[in-house]
């Protein structure tokens, strides 16, 4: 998924919107794959025997015709009944796994206000405890196997030889997850909490510790960290591991990309390579790219010279 994927997705907004529209609000989607089959089993059987009922009415036109607007009825309610639980569970995947569609389609056009309103009752109701769930469950694990030294700091992809210590924590009541780096003098900590309308609303960033820091640089931090939510479906355990990521850089001397404010790119991982001839500023070629497209320039975003 890549920065693009939010602009992608508001063509898929219309979709959702009917797939939303053939939901039973009142009922919770089905949580497993078996339970998806069984649907699609029901749907099938309904079109056998649909297809079987046709197939039986060809030699009976000439019946009495006044109960057709009846059976027509009775059929289009069948058939929603049937499909509803198929439309939760694509709906609930598509938030869990997709948040960045889901939360374009919930402010966009096709959207429109009474919709989102259902919508963000539904998902706060039936939704957000799957995917809360699901975001803690993986920041639990990871915490609890680097507790028990089967993952250590030099499991990630650093190649800097920082001996910060690094620690994640969860709060399940308070849908909170709280990372604390430290090293030498520096003592940093974020803490990230999940709405109840979450994946709908943006996950909150804030700072608990800043030590050895300047204001500056750490409001360049939280940007960073917030902007991976916004333009990519990471989850909470990947937003964290790329800040300790870009604080491994930092403090190895890397400079991060002005246009970003991360030394690491949130997709590729590389360190902001390219360089302005004029003031030797470095940013990601990816970012460039993202930023000569929209603003139809080829001048460093920085001092304005031609690159």
């Amino acid at each position: 998924i890549n920065a693009e994927y939010g602009r992608r997705g508001e063509r898929l907004c219309p979709l959702l919107s009917r797939v939303f529209g053939a939901i039973d609000e009142r009922r919770a989607p089905p949580l497993t794959v078996v339970d998806a089959w069984v649907i699609v089993s029901d749907v099938c059987a309904l079109l056998d025997a649909n297809a079987a009922g046709d197939s039986d009415g060809i030699a009976d036109d000439d019946d009495d015709d006044g109960d057709d607007d009846d059976d027509d009825n009775d059929t289009d309610d069948m058939w929603r009944r049937a499909l509803a639980p198929l439309a939760a569970r694509l709906f609930a995947r598509t938030a869990t796994q997709l948040p960045v569609m889901a939360r374009t389609w919930w402010r966009s056009d096709a959207c429109g206000r009474a919709l989102s309103e259902r919508a963000a009752a539904y998902v706060a109701k039936h939704v957000s405890a799957i995917a809360i769930g699901h975001e803690l469950g993986r920041v639990q694990q990871y915490a609890l196997a680097k507790e028990s030294g089967e993952l250590s700091d030099d499991s990630s992809d650093d190649s800097s030889d920082n001996d910060a210590e690094f620690e994640l924590h969860v709060s399940k009541a308070t849908r909170q997850v709280t990372a604390l780096y430290e090293t030498d003098d520096i003592e940093l900590g974020i803490a990230l909490t999940l709405p109840p309308t979450y994946p709908l609303e943006l996950v909150d960033v804030q700072a608990t510790t800043r030590m050895g820091v300047s204001e500056a640089q750490w409001r360049r931090w939280l940007l960073g960290i917030t902007s991976t939510f916004m333009t990519q479906d990471g989850s909470l355990l990947d937003a964290c591991l790329l800040w300790k990521s870009n604080l491994d850089q930092h403090f190895a001397g890397v400079d991060p990309c002005p246009i970003c404010y991360a030394v690491l790119h949130h997709q590729t991982n590389a360190v902001p390579k390219m360089a302005c001839a004029n003031c030797s500023n470095k940013f990601h070629s990816t970012c460039l790219f993202t930023w000569f497209s929209t603003s139809h320039k080829s001048a460093c975003p920085l001092c304005s010279h031609p690159f």
